[in-house]
């Protein structure tokens, strides 16, 4: 994949603990052994997916409400 070039930002120390916290829990709860980088990507990927809901969620309350959908979205 595209891995030459791209800047690594620093992870604090903390959340490195939280992470590796995540890892270890999971692989206790399944039983299967869960890489670093597959849980980050999943979180990530939770992440977007849900501010992608919101901000289409925002864009469809900006939209101006005619009397006919009124009754629609206020019941």
């Amino acid at each position: 994949m595209a891995r030459h070039g791209l800047y690594q930002p620093f992870i604090e120390d903390r959340n490195v603990r939280r992470l590796y916290r995540l890892k270890v829990e999971h692989c206790e709860r399944t039983g299967r052994k869960l890489p670093m980088t597959v849980l980050v990507n999943r979180i990530l990927d939770d992440f977007f997916d849900a501010e992608d809901h919101d901000a289409a969620l925002a864009s469809a309350r900006s939209l101006p409400i005619t009397a006919h959908h009124a009754d629609e979205v206020l019941t």
